[in-house]
């Protein structure tokens, strides 16, 4: 399509944060349509050349989805009083507006642009007054350039509003000079994309700067594939590989300079190097320093009989508890910092209950908390006390990204309780931490066998694997599990024993195995077995068949 050129009538809305707007866009007189996109500040008068698609809206209707646009300069005598008048150049409004350009005519822009200081000759324009007029045009004119120099570079006017509101009057300077810093900067700019301006303006594929800037992507890419660290023979080996790099020592060397500006920080460890982003590397070194200290922090122990008290439990369950769960129950007595592991049916569960049950008793405050708020809802309706996902607990802001609860606001209570714990990462362990007073007991209670948080860390496994905090360890099935052939088979699986199948007549089992090798097979049985099968003896709304 073709791009359409027509005035700003009126902004109807603007974010700020995101730059979404919304605008009516007078085409041609008496006809106007509704226009939306991302854009810098617009002002009402302003020119634009347009291109994007048409979309209805089910709220708003039929509307123009702009995903590239050009300002103009207006050039009549005309469009260029009304762009004056705008508001867009600040300190003139419609009365100035006409003096200006009944003293300059047609020239108005050029006298702006190249000879601003005549403005003095218009009635009305002061020192003060010449002063806001010229840091008004020329911030207009920054963006103005920026957006057609970044589409002269097939660069979107979405990434270009970004970069402006991210650097201002030094875009053109950054970009010039270290386009890669816009990755590290500005959400939504990867690595690829800065690579794309880079190589565009003519930066040369072997520059220190891309290899520095590749580097920290590929440590970001790790972080998101859940490690906490990249080893230095890997990144140079991808470096060489994907950068098309010979020499080594430029990696090397790029490696040293990133160090030198503390942008990573380098450890020893066997016979290799890990690498990290000083945040990561920050972060672990205080979970340890903070878990040192907590553990190691006096608190309060009980003067009743918890062994008494875990009786009076069972009796109000009606149940009782293995040796190991009673352990468990009373080592959330006797430990500041403990954690509980097991697998599938050990009674996890029934045994935080038991605990929140003897605090309450015991008249201790007991928050409970789980990564997840699914998780967060099972806690709590298994204890019948409140229970919140982490964040909340902590008092997240989103808009912020940061948290209310932390050292100089910590959490009030006796006791902290968090299910789920393989689910927690490294980020959110060391927020966690900041906020609990070195008084509160820590109990993490999770399965150390299941998949560890999506998030960089395997926190579980690395605390109970350190030694320095107690644990006790579940491993029996208690009877509602054991007719359960996939909780007994995931017991098998870590003690390394072969599965148990169910009986070709047993239509009642939850654990199949249909072996196919072919992927072709296996993905259409995967198909079936979510679309139908499943959803038929559960009893659920099907998935879709269709794969778009």
């Amino acid at each position: 399509m073709d791009y359409i050129e027509g005035t700003i009538e009126r902004v109807v809305f603007y974010s700020p944060d995101t730059g979404y707007t919304v605008c009516r866009f007078s085409i041609t007189e008496g006809q106007s349509l509704t226009i939306v996109g991302t854009f810098p500040p617009l002002s009402p008068g302003e020119i634009l050349r347009i291109k994007g698609k048409w979309e209805l809206n089910p709220r708003f209707g039929k509307q123009f989805k702009v995903e590239n646009f050009i300002p103009i300069l207006p050039s009549s005598v005309k469009g260029i009083e009304k762009f004056l008048s705008s508001g867009l150049v600040k300190g003139v409004g419609p009365a100035l507006a006409r003096r200006i350009v009944k003293r300059f005519g047609d020239q108005t822009m050029d006298i702006l642009s190249k000879s601003p200081g005549k403005m003095k000759e218009v009635e009305g324009v002061g020192p003060v007054k010449l002063k806001e007029i010229k840091k008004s045009w020329a911030e207009h004119e920054d963006i103005r350039e920026l957006i057609i120099f970044l589409q002269e570079h097939n660069i979107s006017t979405n990434l270009a509003t970004k970069i402006y509101q991210q650097y201002g009057e030094k875009s053109f300077f950054i970009l010039k000079t270290n386009p890669y810093q816009a990755c590290h900067d500005i959400w939504g700019i990867g690595f690829k994309t800065a690579d794309q301006i880079a190589l565009k303006l003519g930066m040369s594929p072997s520059s220190p700067e891309r290899i520095k800037a590749y580097i920290r992507y590929l440590l970001e890419k790790d972080n998101e594939k859940g490690h906490v660290f990249s080893l230095q023979g890997d990144l140079e080996e991808n470096c060489k590989k994907d950068l098309e790099i010979v020499e080594e020592k430029e990696i090397r060397l790029a490696l040293e300079t990133l160090k030198k500006q503390k942008l990573i920080i380098a450890e020893d460890i066997e016979s290799n190097t890990a690498i990290y982003l000083p945040f990561f590397y920050d972060a672990q070194e205080e979970v340890v320093r903070s878990i040192h200290k907590l553990s190691s922090f006096p608190f309060l122990t009980p003067s009743f009989d918890v062994d008494k008290a875990i009786l009076d439990v069972e009796e109000d369950l009606n149940l009782r508890f293995s040796p190991a769960q009673k352990q468990a129950i009373k080592e959330s007595f006797f430990k500041k910092m403990l954690v509980i592991t097991g697998g599938p049916g050990t009674g996890k569960t029934t045994i935080i209950k038991a605990i929140v049950d003897i605090f309450h008793k015991w008249g201790r405050k007991v928050l409970l908390a789980a990564p997840t708020g699914r998780a967060a809802k099972r806690l709590s309706e298994a204890t019948k006390k409140e229970a919140k996902t982490i964040h909340r607990t902590l008092e997240y802001t989103p808009k912020l990204g940061t948290f209310r609860r932390g050292e100089n606001h910590p959490l009030v209570g006796d006791a902290l309780i968090i299910d789920e714990f393989s689910m927690v990462d490294l980020p959110l362990m060391y927020n966690l931490l900041k906020a609990v007073p070195q008084w509160m007991r820590l109990i993490f209670v999770g399965d150390k066998d299941q998949l560890p948080s999506v998030g960089p860390g395997n926190l579980l496994r690395d605390i109970i694997e350190s030694q320095r905090v107690e644990i006790v360890r579940l491993d029996e099935i208690f009877r509602q599990e054991k007719d359960s052939l996939i909780v007994h088979n995931a017991h098998r699986v870590n003690q390394g024993k072969s599965l148990v199948y169910p009986k070709k007549e047993d239509k009642s089992s939850d654990f199949y195995f249909i072996h196919h090798e072919d992927e072709q097979k296996v993905f259409k049985t995967i198909i079936n077995l979510c679309s139908f099968n499943i959803p038929k003896k559960l009893n659920i709304a099907p998935l879709s068949p269709k794969i778009q």
